[in-house]
């Protein structure tokens, strides 16, 4: 099972551009696989954000070794955003 994130965002924010990830290996079948870490970014547009956002997902991934994969698991995400403005001088 490939590797998917669905994110819900709050009101006033949408997305800016696609999902940018790491680079997988090719395992064996030329099956993509990420070994120890994956970074997954993707831009965001503020259109009318409050001081405190909430931005919620579910990461459906399959873990696999060399000889057998387990069942596909999906894990809930949540991560509170705090927008200040910074004055440079």
């Amino acid at each position: 099972m490939p590797l998917a994130f669905e994110a819900t965002l709050p009101e006033g924010v949408e997305f800016a551009g696609d999902w940018v990830s790491t680079s997988p290996e090719k395992g064996s079948g030329g099956i993509p696989i990420y070994r120890d870490t994956v970074l997954l970014r993707r831009p965001l547009k503020l259109i009318s954000p409050s001081n405190e956002l909430t931005v919620s997902g579910l990461l459906r991934y399959q873990a696999c070794d060399e000889e057998l994969c387990w069942p596909p698991g999906k894990l809930e995400l949540t991560a509170r955003l705090s927008l200040r403005s910074e004055v440079t001088r």
